[in-house]
């Protein structure tokens, strides 16, 4: 049976905040130093997590913002698609960008661990990969008019069934992407570095039980909520708008626009882009978990920075990306302009926050 909240002690939720954290920042660590990718082992393009059975962020480190969102949103997807068939040592592989909501370059990899049939904490990865195919090397084209043109589109695969590998599955994959011996080693070092997560997290499993353990994470994701929350219920309450334009699709001349609501109502924030531009023939197009990413990303920055990053903090967020917008693009629309895309929505967001928030600004002395 699950461990009660309240028969973990304050100094063991702590010590074990610092050991999850701490199995991140040796997964980064880890893979920066054996994966075969230039922008994976020096541009540092790529993000490590601990989720939850339920796929909510557990913990992370000093990792690439633009991920936080898009991993929620492929364990989510792979549990619906594979409930009640996930064993112990399945892997699990995708890239599907109407899921993950960024470019294809960002290939994701979640390795669920499980005991007695109970769903517990499980390292994931999620890299830049260097080309997963399409019309030109590393797969980003400004030219780009549909998906086909960026690579090859991974939905959420099993690439290992309890343990065994899915040969012909990697040998699909490679088979569509330049520079084949990159892909192959930045792809065993993302199941190496996981592998070690693993025993590193049922070292202190075993050390402090898994209940422990589970309850430990509950109590800071509660923790972090309750954090963020409150720091919500000091901005006054209203809606706040802000309108931004990012110069062109890529295929055509046209400003698109970032249109976004900003609602703010007791410990709540709703971020409404109705009036986002359609989504374009061009690669300037994105998924929802941009814009969610770019509106946590703002958020906490300015209502709680100096607090850990877990799920708990997105509780209070909602967001409403219309679908057939930039924002909330639909198949087959390309999405290699994600990353490019999502700086214009955080300048918006920022935009509407300054409002908002007093003293969030650079410029006001009033804060």
């Amino acid at each position: 049976m699950p461990q009660p909240l309240e028969a973990v002690d304050p100094v063991t939720v702590s010590v074990l905040e610092e050991l999850l954290v701490s199995v991140v920042r040796e997964m980064r660590v880890t893979f920066s130093r054996s994966a075969f990718s230039s922008i994976i082992n020096e541009g540092h393009d790529f993000s490590c997590a601990l989720l939850s059975a339920e796929g909510e962020l557990i913990a992370l480190s000093e990792d690439n913002p633009g991920h936080i969102f898009p991993l929620s949103y492929a364990a989510r997807e792979i549990f619906s698609r594979y409930a009640g068939d996930i064993h112990p040592d399945d892997i699990f592989i995708l890239n599907d960008p109407y899921i993950c909501g960024t470019h294809m370059n960002d290939v994701a990899i979640f390795c669920p661990r499980f005991q007695d049939d109970r769903g517990l904490i499980f390292p994931t990865i999620r890299a830049h990969w260097g080309d997963v195919g399409g019309s030109v090397a590393g797969s980003l084209s400004g030219d780009s008019s549909h998906i086909f043109m960026e690579g090859t589109i991974i939905p959420p695969l099993r690439l290992y069934s309890r343990g065994a590998l899915n040969k012909e599955c990697l040998e699909i994959i490679l088979a569509n992407m330049r520079g084949r011996r990159d892909r192959h080693g930045d792809l065993m070092a993302m199941l190496g570095t996981c592998r070690l997560a693993t025993r590193r997290i049922a070292d202190f499993e075993n050390r402090y039980g898994a209940d422990t353990v589970q309850a430990a994470s509950e109590i800071l994701l509660g923790r972090s909520e309750r954090r963020i929350r409150q720091s919500i219920e000091k901005v006054p309450d209203g809606n706040y708008y802000y309108e931004n334009y990012t110069d062109n699709s890529g295929t055509g001349t046209e400003p698109l626009r970032i249109s976004l609501r900003l609602e703010v109502a007791g410990d709540r924030v709703h971020c409404d882009f109705s009036g986002t531009s359609d989504q374009v023939n061009g690669p300037m197009n994105a998924g929802p978990a941009t814009a969610a990413t770019s509106c946590f990303m703002v958020l906490k920055s300015a209502l709680d920075p100096g607090a850990s990053v877990n799920a708990g903090c997105f509780r209070p967020l909602s967001v409403a990306a219309p679908e057939g917008s930039i924002l909330n693009a639909q198949f087959p629309a390309p999405y290699g302009g994600a990353s490019d895309l999502r700086r214009t929505v955080e300048a918006t967001v920022l935009g509407a926050a300054i409002q908002a928030i007093p003293g969030f600004s650079a410029g006001d002395t009033k804060g």
